[in-house]
């Protein structure tokens, strides 16, 4: 074995030199590729993700801002029917601050909260509203559009 190597240690140099040649070569065009493609791959999957997530929050703000506008709106249309004295005392009680649990005691529910409960509670609301002069149900109408337009301009 030690004449082998030394008789041949240049053809085992040549040997080494062309396996560290070809294991370059193949770093170079098949592994480092694969991993750059990788990278990039992952890199856009990242950035996609990203943008729905941005979108999505983008979404949310703009649902909670125009219903955020559509509560000041019906509060504000609310507020007039009561202070021109156009609501029944039931109005008033179920439309005030503890105006769920008016409404469960007036129909006595008490300590129900199902959804049907709910459901029945928004209606007798809705149906609690009444006419306001046309100066008034315009400004109303004006003051709610332009917070539903500034809730678009501010999530596009």
């Amino acid at each position: 074995m030690k004449y082998f190597i030394k008789e041949n240690w240049f053809k085992i140099g040549i040997l080494v030199c062309l396996m560290l040649g070809a294991f370059t070569i193949y770093q170079s065009f098949v592994v480092l590729p694969k991993q750059a493609s990788e990278k990039k791959e992952l890199a856009e999957f990242l950035e996609k993700i990203e943008l729905e997530n941005k979108e999505g929050v983008k979404k949310i703000n703009l649902d909670k801002c125009l219903a955020d506008a559509r509560a000041n709106y019906n509060s504000n249309w609310m507020g007039s029917c009561k202070s021109l004295g156009k609501l029944s005392n039931y109005c008033l009680k179920i439309t005030g601050d503890n105006g769920f649990d008016s409404y469960l005691e007036s129909v006595g529910a008490t300590g129900t909260t199902s959804i049907d409960s709910l459901v029945s509670f928004n209606k007798a609301v809705d149906e609690c509203s009444c006419s306001l002069p046309n100066v008034t149900a315009t400004r109303w109408d004006d003051i709610s559009k332009e917070e539903e337009d500034r809730c678009y301009n501010q999530y596009k």
